[in-house]
């Protein structure tokens, strides 16, 4: 889960923000809700926040001197304005500070679960480049991309693929949608839908293609029971991991390893 502080004076909005808006399906946990500036800023001096939402007007420190503040002690922190006033100085005044997005109010539900959709992949992607700079231990190497990995496909530039697509040939027989993203820390919805964008393929499909793939070297590689590689490949038996097999490749996995020279 990514980390959220909210600011807002108004207490109808930080409230309803803070208890009505589904932030732990889009990957976000609040872990300070505040009236004021200064109030934020004591909690983010000690404490790790991913994203500040902040309003402009407040009492005692405005909106945009938090943010001045936040890049001194928090400079990866990304900062997102909330404000009912259109004012063009607020705005060039937030990009100049590096602000993301300026949120108008009232906030509509879509934009907001977009912006933080869009927020969200991009703090993943930001903490699999930094762990693919880090040595990674023989255990950790089924789910970290390690420094020297290259990603195949046309998506090779992408970590969010490229750390679903290890997850999937590592972990084949366990391997859900549910379980690939909350691995790369994203919304299961988002994630379908961003791996479709990038990769061209469906989640399913791609998933299914590499069972058969693995399913196929086990075949020829092994001396392994039809039903163990159902099992090993994620198959709930071995009849359904046969029925797929011959749809896929006009016979039955038994007779495919007689005809490539293999004994059942």
């Amino acid at each position: 889960m990514h980390s959220l502080v909210i600011v807002d004076d108004e207490f109808e909005i930080r409230n309803g923000l803070n208890n009505y808006f589904p932030w732990e399906e889009l990957g976000f946990h609040v872990s300070g809700v505040f009236a004021d500036g200064e109030a934020a800023i004591a909690h983010i001096s000690h404490t790790s926040v991913d994203v500040l939402l902040t309003d402009i007007r407040m009492p005692r420190m405005d909106g945009l001197e938090l943010i001045r503040r936040i890049r001194q002690i928090s400079p990866k922190t990304i900062c997102l304005i909330l404000s009912g006033h259109k004012d063009f100085e607020y705005a060039r005044q937030g990009i100049d500070l590096g602000v993301r997005h300026f949120i108008v109010k009232p906030t509509k539900y879509g934009q907001l679960a977009e912006i933080f959709t869009s927020v969200g992949a991009e703090l993943s992607a930001r903490e699999f480049s930094e762990e693919k700079e880090q040595p990674v231990s023989p255990s950790d190497r089924t789910t970290r991309l390690t420094g020297n990995e290259r990603i195949a496909g046309t998506e090779e530039q992408s970590l969010i693929i490229g750390a679903v697509k290890r997850y999937i040939d590592t972990h084949l027989a366990e391997v859900t949608l549910e379980r690939a993203a909350d691995s790369v820390r994203l919304n299961p919805n988002y994630l379908s839908t961003y791996f479709h964008t990038h990769t061209k393929q469906l989640f399913g499909e791609y998933l299914a293609t590499r069972r058969m793939l693995e399913a196929r070297r086990l075949l020829l590689e092994t001396t392994m029971r039809i039903n163990e590689i159902a099992d090993a490949v994620g198959y709930s038996n071995a009849t359904s991991f046969s029925r797929a097999f011959r749809l896929q490749h006009g016979i039955s996995p038994k007779d495919w390893r007689v005809r490539n020279g293999l004994k059942q």
